[in-house]
């Protein structure tokens, strides 16, 4: 169906800050529909290898349901290139003592660093390509905003805006509702006291992400 060719694509890109990963689970119940019973099979019950690289953030997880089997991080800076290799390695070396195979791979779709997206993307594709399984594009933004709903407890009086570095004394940002649907969609934006004051006056919003501290201005 639609839902299945707009999250299984090999047209990825990876996360852009680190997120406790039973996000992507919450990301997946609220914004595909219910009828969508086959990518939340997928998503749920899979193993699934985790890829993140697009800030200074590197790491690669595996996941079995709800459940975290595996994880290698670095908070260190950009050095995905040398990292991200080691991290799948081990994790591939992890599913072979175990005697599983993993099902699917998880990166998200940006906005974030360029030179890390298309580190990650190369290896999720070839990773994806050689064993014939599917890629689940994860919208970077989105995700953030379920994991800050998720530490919320599901505040529905609050409209949800994320944010991280895109440089050049730049953001990229997005804002959603409880529902995690889109307020306004990703765009690049220089922050000043006037940036979202529209959304404001209309009632709260929670800010997050790795350029919070712009949001005080």
């Amino acid at each position: 169906g639609g839902a299945i060719t707009r999250l299984l694509t090999f047209l990825s890109a990876l996360i852009g800050a680190t997120l406790p990963l039973t996000g992507y689970y919450l990301w997946i119940r609220r914004i595909f529909p219910l009828s969508s019973r086959r990518v939340q099979k997928l998503v749920i019950m899979a193993l699934i290898l985790h890829i993140e690289t697009s800030t200074a953030v590197c790491s690669a997880a595996l996941t079995d349901g709800d459940e975290i089997l595996f994880e290698q991080h670095s908070f260190e800076g950009p050095s995905h290139a040398s990292l991200l290799g080691v991290y799948v390695e081990k994790a591939m070396q992890w599913t072979k003592e175990q005697g599983r195979q993993i099902e699917a791979v998880a990166v998200s779709s940006g906005p974030g660093s360029y030179t890390g997206l298309r580190i990650g993307v190369s290896v999720a594709k070839g990773l994806c390509f050689g064993a014939g399984i599917p890629l689940i594009s994860v919208p970077t933004l989105s995700l953030l905003a379920a994991t800050a709903l998720r530490k919320m407890n599901g505040a529905t009086d609050y409209r949800y805006c994320a944010m991280i570095d895109a440089r050049r004394m730049e953001v990229y940002a997005a804002l959603f509702d409880a529902s995690l649907q889109p307020v306004r969609t990703a765009m690049a934006d220089v922050v000043d006291a006037q940036t979202y004051a529209n959304y404001l006056s209309e009632g709260k919003v929670c800010f997050f992400g790795d350029e919070i501290g712009r949001a005080h201005v």
